[in-house]
């Protein structure tokens, strides 16, 4: 992560990493407000990921600013998909996504983008921990099909 939580949210403090994959890393965030300790999950995002990114293009012959427009291109598709997640905002079967912030990096050259979101405890790790019911498993059928037909009326 280029730049913390701290200064993007002040209030937010990062309290482990959960997960990281090749679009980003996500975290567990905490904050207190009025002696109550709200918890958030935090995607962050940085494009380019590796500087490795910015030489390819260089090599394939791109100059600065079509490097810079590869990258905000890359910036502006992930808004793209945060703007369709908060149209699903309100569903109960979908994630919701709070707060979105974007940085660009000093050079000018990528941004890393903050996404605030609903923490969740995965199915995977419910499963692991028991045994789910027949009637249970028939619910969270339900739901997952309850958030598809939500994502498909919003042409999702």
């Amino acid at each position: 992560m280029r730049l913390g939580v701290n200064s993007v949210w002040r209030d937010w403090k990062v309290v482990r990493l959960i997960g990281q994959g090749s679009f980003g890393d996500v975290y567990e965030i905490h904050r207190e407000l009025f002696g109550i300790t709200e918890k958030a999950a935090l995607k962050v995002i940085t494009i380019p990921k590796e500087n490795s990114e910015i030489e390819e293009l260089y090599s394939d012959g791109y100059d600065n600013e079509s490097v810079t427009q590869h990258f905000r291109d890359c910036k502006d598709n992930i808004l793209k998909e945060y703007a369709m997640m908060a149209k699903l905002k309100g569903n109960p079967n979908v994630v919701h996504c709070e707060d979105l912030e974007t940085v660009q990096h000093s050079d000018g050259i990528g941004w890393d983008i903050y996404i605030r979101m609903e923490l969740m405890t995965p199915l995977t790790k419910v499963l692991d921990e028991r045994r789910l019911t027949e009637e249970e498993i028939v619910n969270v059928g339900r739901d997952i099909c309850s958030a598809l037909i939500k994502c498909e009326t919003q042409g999702i």
